[in-house]
């Protein structure tokens, strides 16, 4: 069974002086973070937090939150993110159906009257960067079988009640792997933290600076996103969906500052041609994404957007897409989930071949390339033809 070995680790021993995560004055080398997450790991030992237990994560984007995350792989457990824009109540549903161990939270106050006290942990209380507690690090490699479950993520449930979805760590690292290859990103550039961790298109940048031993940049609580693209002058890419990208265009010097990334991933859904045209007038790296929580992130990106009418995606290494025949785009490959978390047990969502069916609709062109064009379950029949109202 295919290891690898943890990306952590192996970028403290090739540069362990090189700046890791940026967060407002707050500085991390690679060899900080490593010696932060060996001492956390130690203590989710004394907690009994190992192999496969799985434990919840409610809280918003911050060094903390990517050192528990480190330091849980590191254990062999599974972190269960949960969304902060539900309600606790909705939270508290959710640990309990993924029957999790401990909830890890920088928001401790909304769950002790309902959780045991001993299984919260408060999130900012247990990590501190002003000492560490290990003084060396260990020099045994920990290593990750590509089939080991890593995280359990809420679909959007846009499209009905969210689902837990399982992903790996192999799905997770050749995501990454694809992604950078395709997007150039290295051990140069730094990425910009702007989409919540809960959200794969947030926990995907994780892995993708780990794998460039590349720079992290995370917004502070009290930084919105035009404020933190002023401020980081580092940043060389930025995963954006069209809302955010439409209020950062609002606002001159914040778009004059965009032109001078290497990349802007758009994606979450349909693209305006009005905001493309925008987006060209100051000449803004556009590159379009399609991609969802079950492939862990990107399936195909677009080259740099020339032409607000072109939109097609390369379809990304380690991604299999074909398109049934009723136009439904079907994904395999390394980069699928392990399936849905339901009920107690897990359920693969594959059809017999092994395609999972992604729900939406599209095409296949010049054998390399995806247009995507809508969801299944938008469509609508008008006059005996099949409308996409994305299309409209």
């Amino acid at each position: 069974m295919k290891e690898i070995f943890c990306p952590l680790q192996k970028a403290s021993k090739n540069s362990p002086e090189k700046i890791a995560i940026i967060s407002g004055s707050l500085q991390l080398t690679y060899e900080q973070i490593d010696k932060s997450v060996q001492a956390i790991s130690q203590y989710l030992k004394s907690i009994n937090i190992t192999a496969q237990t799985k434990v919840a994560v409610y809280a918003t984007n911050s060094p903390s939150y990517i050192i528990l995350l480190l330091a849980l792989w590191r254990n062999h457990a599974m972190a269960c993110l949960l969304n902060t824009r539900i309600p606790c109540e909705g939270a508290i549903a959710q640990f309990k159906e993924l029957q999790c161990s401990h909830i890890f939270t920088d928001q401790p106050q909304n769950f002790d009257a309902v959780v045991n006290p001993k299984y919260i942990v408060n999130l900012e209380e247990m990590i501190s960067f002003k000492s560490i507690v290990t003084d060396k690090l260990n020099s045994e490699d920990t290593k990750y079988l590509l089939d080991q479950d890593a995280v359990i993520m809420y679909t959007s449930g846009s499209t009905g009640k969210p689902k837990a979805a399982i992903l790996t760590y192999g799905n997770l690292w050749t995501n990454a792997l694809g992604s950078n290859e395709f997007l150039s990103f290295s051990k140069d550039d730094a990425w910009l933290l702007s989409l919540p961790l809960y959200h794969v298109g947030g926990l995907s940048i994780v892995f993708r600076f780990l794998l460039a031993q590349g720079k992290l940049v995370i917004p502070t609580e009290n930084e919105n996103l035009d404020e933190s693209i002023l401020r980081y002058e580092m940043v060389t890419h930025l995963s954006l969906v069209s809302t955010q990208l439409y209020r950062l265009l609002q606002k001159k010097e914040v778009s004059l500052r965009l032109a001078r990334y290497k990349v802007l991933l758009l994606g979450g859904g349909p693209v305006q041609q009005a905001l493309l045209e925008q987006a060209r007038e100051y000449q803004l790296p556009i590159y379009i994404t399609y991609g969802l929580t079950e492939a862990a992130s990107q399936v195909a990106t677009s080259k740099k957007i020339k032409n607000s009418e072109e939109q097609k995606a390369k379809i990304l290494s380690f991604q299999k897409v074909k398109i049934s025949s009723a136009k439904e785009i079907l994904i395999q490959g390394e980069c699928v989930f392990k399936g849905y978390w339901e009920n107690g047990k897990l359920n693969s969502s594959r059809d017999e071949a092994g395609w999972y069916k992604t729900g939406d609709i599209g095409e296949i062109v010049e054998e390399e390339y995806l247009k995507v064009i809508g969801r299944k379950d938008n469509m609508f029949i008008s006059g005996g033809e099949n409308i996409q109202p994305e299309e409209i």
